[in-house]
């Protein structure tokens, strides 16, 4: 876990995270130098996490980067700001080849819902391996590029099905995104796409920009949750401007 000057959500993650430590699970925290209590929150409650830093980073990923490498398990996953661990796939986890560099499992998105896990050809286009809900391999993790402010975990994503990694996919819904964070920034869109340029070239960029129009979010979610819901999708689509601000 990451987080940096929010010592409110820090409490609410910690209360989160320590009832899964056990054995099997280690609870790791990241601080980027926090200036306004949040250390002296962790000095505190130090018995409910395995381990934890608090020292400047240069940025979100350079802390999921120092993260990685004080864990000890055999998977990572990476639960920030926001987010809310739902349950621990312990046997999906067990049953996974050896050569599986993640398993990926389902995520619930405020304002959205269930989201599924893709890997191959949507990969190409979209983040479609959410990392709330993905167990990296740490012995086979590729490390994110901390020059990506917004994208990184992205960009890992792509380079893992560059090099031919193998993902498994799980069915359960493992944790809560919450809406906002850096993820959400007018800044993301322009990172994205030329992540994907970078990684696949210009004519998959330009796929990409097409997957992120509406229309196409739209279809995409009636092929994977039916009518009904997608018309829900739907209505609040149609209540945000073109840029993704509500109308007026």
């Amino acid at each position: 876990m990451v987080i940096f000057r929010d010592r409110v959500e820090l409490a609410n993650l910690i209360t989160n995270l320590a009832p899964f430590r056990c054995g099997d699970l280690e609870v790791i925290i990241i601080d980027g130098g926090s200036d306004e209590g949040s250390v002296e929150l962790l000095e505190a409650r130090s018995c409910e996490v395995d381990d934890w830093l608090s020292e400047p980073d240069e940025s979100l990923y350079d802390a999921m980067n120092k993260g990685i490498a004080r864990a000890r398990g055999e998977f990572v996953l990476h639960i920030n700001a926001g987010d809310r661990l739902l349950t621990v796939p312990y046997e999906a986890l067990r049953a996974a080849a050896r050569d599986t560099a993640a398993v990926a499992f389902r995520v619930e998105n405020e304002g959205e819902g269930v989201v599924l896990p893709e890997c191959g050809e949507p990969l190409k286009s979209r983040c479609s391996l959410h990392h709330q809900g993905t167990f990296y391999r740490r012995a086979l993790h590729l490390g994110y590029d901390i020059r990506l402010r917004i994208v990184a975990d992205f960009d890992h994503n792509q380079r893992m099905l560059l090099a031919g990694l193998k993902v498994e996919l799980g069915q359960e819904v493992v944790s809560f995104h919450g809406a906002g964070g850096v993820s959400s920034s007018p800044e993301m869109l322009a990172e994205h796409f030329a992540t994907v340029r970078k990684n696949f070239g210009w004519r998959q960029m330009v796929w990409a920009r097409f997957a992120h129009t509406r229309f196409y979010k739209i279809a995409a979610r009636a092929r994977e949750v039916g009518l009904a819901r997608t018309l829900r999708f739907t209505r609040r689509q149609l209540q945000r401007g073109p840029r993704g601000e509500p109308n007026l």
